[in-house]
């Protein structure tokens, strides 16, 4: 079998499967949720209560297919409209209404966050003087917003709700020329295998190019 055989095949599974999914009940069940909830259920809250009223073994892919949902593309793969409007925000599903509340909320914080950092490394003293003050400052405000982006994408059900999975490792160091690693996070893709990501940022200043640049590495998996 050919490499481009191989892959329709495998595309064509995962739209048979996308469609085998009892999608209107699925809906209908995310609908009551945030109707119970003034409009935010969490995912994890989602998936048991898909196990229990669909009687599935494992919900986890259903929840995957409902974070990323588009109207458009689902049409067209044959998959029913749901009678309401929903977003997903980092572990949670939101009503629009409450996902543009939140949008904001985080939004709001997230830029305190980065002026704080900021403030904070233009109090701290480098311990080198080829580190200036005003590249630790951007550093640390630039920090801040790749933080909050890096929650929203490695995000997961497995993921612990009450223990953090991206650090601020930046904000531990006075500075220093040979840094390279600022935030480092740690991608759950079950509750027995992760990924470590080391991010660097790099202000403007630093580089020819008119962008601040961000540069990821992943390491391997650990068991």
């Amino acid at each position: 079998m050919s490499m481009d055989n191989g892959n329709n095949a495998a595309l064509a599974t995962e739209a048979d499967t996308s469609q085998n999914y009892d999608w209107e009940h699925a809906f209908r069940v995310l609908g009551e949720l945030l109707a119970s909830n003034g409009g935010c259920v969490s995912s994890t809250a989602l998936r048991r209560e898909l196990e229990h009223n669909l009687r599935m073994a494992d919900a986890r892919p259903l929840v995957v297919e409902l974070k990323f949902f588009d109207p458009e593309s689902s049409r067209e793969r044959g998959i029913p409209l749901p009678n309401f409007r929903f977003r997903h925000l980092g572990r949670s599903f939101y009503s629009e209404e409450r996902y543009d509340q939140e949008l904001k909320k985080q939004e709001d914080t997230t830029t305190k966050e980065a002026k704080d950092a900021s403030d904070e490394a233009s109090a701290a003293a480098p311990e080198e003087p080829t580190v200036s003050r005003t590249n630790r400052q951007e550093e640390a405000r630039l920090v801040a917003y790749a933080k909050k982006a890096l929650e929203e994408l490695y995000s997961s059900d497995a993921n612990s709700d009450d223990k953090a999975f991206v650090f601020d490792v930046h904000s531990l160091r006075k500075g220093s020329s040979f840094e390279n690693v600022d935030l480092v996070a740690v991608h759950w893709r079950s509750q027995g295998v992760c990924e470590l990501i080391t991010v660097e940022v790099k202000p403007s200043n630093w580089k020819t190019d008119s962008q601040s640049r961000i540069l990821f590495d992943t390491f391997g998996s650990l068991p």
